[in-house]
């Protein structure tokens, strides 16, 4: 692959799935709840920008402003509703690169919907993660995956581990308000991923 040529990806409408789980690009009556769910105060302190996003200015982000297909911002959807947010940033066909992370989960739409559907075996968040981890190394012919988290957060540290992620450095990363946080960068080569695949995990 050649110049910043991407491989044809759909620009709309689902992406991959994994069982009873679906990631795709969000749709209008999404926009809201995505929102929502990333500016809750158990959610956003997991990010490097923590500050709480203005309602009007994500969703023109979400519904023109994203670089796709470089950028994604996901829906994952369990049984056809949505449940939370997973996607990638910076991907560079040309070094089949990119770096996969903003997952969050609303649980308090998964409680709700317990009652009625039996959740995946490894959780909503593992297989929406492996999900997109196949789809990367498949569809977008990545050789090499990256992944970071704000140290203390064990939801992630797991996520992480089960879907094989590789931990690489800790470092100290800045917030935009100032306050200095630790950061563990991850990330998973092709040839992992393979021997991941064929030993089913």
């Amino acid at each position: 692959m050649s110049g910043n040529a991407y491989p044809p990806l759909p620009l709309q409408g689902a992406l991959c799935r994994r069982g009873s789980i679906v990631l795709g690009w969000p749709t209008p009556d999404e926009f809201g709840l995505i929102t929502a769910l990333r500016n809750r105060p158990a959610v956003r302190r997991w990010f490097l920008d923590d500050r709480p996003l203005d309602p009007q200015r994500n969703e023109a982000w979400l519904s023109g402003g994203m670089d796709r297909p470089r950028e994604a911002l996901l829906s994952i959807r369990w049984e056809g509703a949505f449940v939370g947010t997973a996607g990638w940033a910076d991907w560079d066909p040309q070094l089949r690169r990119g770096s996969f992370g903003r997952l969050a989960l609303d649980r308090t739409r998964l409680s709700a919907m317990a009652s009625k559907a039996t959740a995946p075996r490894n959780g909503i968040a593992v297989e929406a993660t492996l999900a997109l981890r196949d789809y990367g190394f498949s569809a977008m012919a990545l050789d090499r995956a990256d992944t970071w988290y704000v140290a203390g957060n064990a939801f992630a540290a797991r996520v992480n581990r089960i879907v094989g992620m590789v931990e690489q450095r800790r470092v100290v990363r800045t917030r935009p308000g100032g306050a200095e946080v630790g950061v563990i960068e991850l990330s998973l080569d092709r040839a992992r991923w393979l021997d991941l695949v064929e030993r089913g995990c």
